[in-house]
């Protein structure tokens, strides 16, 4: 969570220290009792602080997706023993399923908050973690049984089912050890949420714009062809769940979308909206299935939080130059996918004939190309050292921009993913000298699917109004 986002929240804690100790007072404002009314904090009135537990969700979504992709990217290896490797290529298939639905909840999030007339929120804080709402201290780190623990416990119900009771205990300890605070199951901040919403004394109707409704994300744009397994699955016997992106245009809408988005990670067993098995099954079933320590690995040897900034205080600088310029091109994709993304709240999906369709598809069609990139540099990071040659590996750092907000005028923010596309080539002809044949062969591909978008983009900014120089450039 951000370190503003965690103040604001501390704050609120914080007014009534004299007369309840902090840990009563937060369990009161996140795990209300039944039919108890909402307290509402300082300095806030009911619809903002709908919104402010909006935007620490999104930012929740965000730093699980990205965990949960390290994590996955972490799995194999040519050290993992013959007999495990399908199996091993089956639990990535299981992380990298349960990424892809993070992603979606974080995308339904935007929703609630673009029904709300709220600003949106796609931001993540990279190190130190702040607790609180936080569901655990942030890393990217391989995987084991003690952070498969923290994923069993932060994506649990209240109640866990009887076959996984007698494992509480044991997983509840594991996910504790080396927190600097108690883990938060994300449940409890959806339940506030839910509770917030449903309540027409606090958040009256006129709150909910259903005229935001073309603005918002689909179904039919993120979730086609990926159901009943067809996305990311390793094989054609896997099955992943489905993405549940849930457009949102009146308060019933509003908390039928969170309650599915709880539900798919902390359903005890099957979602039944989806009939599927829920974030905390799969994760509790891979938590028992994975190798004890000294076993067998299954993992690969990856340096804990990889940045590509040095000397920052529990990170592990990424040393190796060309390893390093790997990882700016992951990040930058990183940035781009996100740039992408925020902008397709912008434009609409051309209900009634709106102009905005073709440029929407254009951005929706760029933000799954990302998501490609972002594989594929990363299963190429997992392979570099960070340092020595026989050392740790790096794996991706996914390191946050230093803004995510674009520009007001319809003109500067497609010219803002001009200017990154620009990045991506200098960062390209960094890379090409020393990349092997295979690692040519995709950074050429990336560059002629840049280049291609790049007049598509040239002719939105002039379409816009932008100037083009005679240098080629844009003023």
């Amino acid at each position: 969570m951000r370190r503003r986002v965690a103040h604001k929240l501390s704050g609120m804690i914080a007014d009534d220290a004299d007369s309840a100790p902090r840990a009563v007072l937060l369990k009161a404002a996140i795990e209300p009792g039944a039919g108890a009314a909402v307290t509402i904090p300082a300095g806030f009135v009911p619809r903002d602080y709908a919104i402010y537990l909006l935007h620490v969700a999104a930012e929740v979504e965000h730093a699980l997706l990205v965990e949960y992709l390290f994590a996955a990217y972490s799995l194999g290896g040519p050290h993992v023993p013959e007999a495990h490797r399908d199996t091993v290529r089956e639990w990535q298939t299981v992380l990298l399923g349960i990424a892809k639905e993070e992603m979606a909840h974080f995308v339904t999030v935007q929703n609630v908050l673009r029904l709300l007339g709220a600003p949106l929120n796609f931001e993540r804080e990279d190190f130190p973690w702040d607790v609180d709402f936080a569901p655990f201290a942030f890393s990217l780190e391989r995987l084991s049984a003690a952070s498969l623990a923290r994923y069993v416990y932060v994506e649990s119900p209240e109640q866990w089912p009887a076959d996984a009771e007698p494992y509480r205990k044991e997983i509840t300890a594991l996910a504790e050890a080396g927190q600097p605070a108690k883990p938060n199951r994300v449940g409890k901040l959806y339940e506030l949420m839910i509770q917030l919403l449903s309540d027409p004394d606090l958040v009256p109707e006129s709150a909910f714009q259903a005229s935001t409704l073309p603005y918002q994300a689909s179904w039919d744009e993120w979730g086609r062809g990926y159901r009943d397994g067809a996305r990311g699955a390793a094989s054609p016997g896997d099955e992943t769940p489905d993405l549940i992106v849930q457009r949102a245009y009146s308060r019933a809408s509003a908390v039928d979308a969170l309650k599915a988005v709880a539900a798919q990670g902390e359903a005890p067993d099957r979602d039944t909206a989806t009939g599927q098995h829920s974030h905390f099954r799969r994760f509790f079933e891979l938590w028992k299935a994975f190798p004890k320590e000294g076993s067998w690995p299954a993992v690969r040897r990856l340096c804990p939080n990889p940045t590509t900034v040095r000397g920052l205080e529990g990170l592990t600088y990424i040393a190796d130059g060309q390893t390093r310029h790997w990882a700016h091109l992951l990040n930058l994709r990183y940035r781009m996918l996100l740039t992408y993304l925020a902008h397709s709240f912008q434009l609409s999906d051309g209900s009634g004939q709106h102009p905005d369709s073709e440029a929407r598809g254009l951005v929706l069609q760029a933000t799954f190309a990302e998501m490609y990139n972002l594989r594929a540099v990363s299963n190429l990071l997992v392979t570099k050292p960070a340092d020595e040659a026989d050392g740790p590996r790096a794996g991706p750092p996914f390191e946050m921009p230093y803004s995510l907000a674009l520009p007001a005028a319809r003109a500067d923010a497609w010219r803002l993913h001009v200017d990154l596309i620009g990045a991506a080539k200098i960062l390209v002809e960094r890379l090409r000298p020393h990349a092997s044949t295979e690692e040519k062969a995709y950074l050429d591909s990336m560059a002629a699917i840049d280049a291609r978008r790049r007049v598509a983009l040239d002719e939105l900014v002039e379409g816009a109004g932008g100037r083009r120089t005679r240098m080629g450039g844009w003023a």
